[in-house]
């Protein structure tokens, strides 16, 4: 617990609100290992008490890791998301993209058929999106300890490209 309470207030004293961190899982669980100088069993309970923490700058992602860090943390992933709202607005946009295109295209085909499109019969959509990762996680982390024991400032984490992609399929009717 002491712990958790050394890397919250760590983190905490980095301007971060209460909700931006959260507990992910917390796990305690029974162990035991040989003691290689008296061959005796060591036995003992070992926690993991995995956290969240969710930043929206990401000018702050190296000095809240160095925080975390320096308050015993060990970091394990660091990921960037699009948020809800920007997901739900560019998927929006590729939608009404991906439906246009599609109205072109039938409208086409049937014009060279001699035909006219006349409704929509059928559509069903599928979305998926590419997380964005650091260009070198483990490099990027291994960076990080190293200037956080040295004490040299922050490290710079940045985001590359995310990718969306919308897929619809819709079948129109014809006259």
């Amino acid at each position: 617990m002491e712990l958790t309470k050394s890397i919250t207030s760590a983190i905490m004293q980095k301007g971060l609100k209460k909700d931006e961190v959260k507990t992910v899982s917390y796990y305690s669980y029974y162990s035991n290992e040989l003691d290689q100088k008296t061959s005796k069993m060591k036995k003992y309970f070992l926690t993991l008490h995995c956290m969240s923490v969710n930043l929206s700058n990401f000018d702050k992602i190296g000095e809240i890791t160095e925080a975390s860090v320096s308050g015993g943390a060990s970091v394990n992933h660091i990921h960037f998301y699009l948020s809800l709202q920007k997901q739900r607005e560019l998927k929006n946009k590729l939608f009404e993209a991906a439906t246009k295109d599609a109205r072109e295209k039938a409208n086409a085909i049937a014009a060279g058929l001699n035909l006219k499109v006349k409704k929509v019969i059928n559509a069903s959509e599928d979305f998926s999106q590419e997380q964005c990762y650091p260009t070198n996680p483990i490099g990027a982390m291994q960076n990080m300890a190293s200037s956080v024991s040295k004490q040299e400032g922050s490290v710079n984490y940045m985001p590359q490209n995310t990718s969306m992609s919308v897929h619809v399929k819709v079948v129109f009717g014809v006259k």
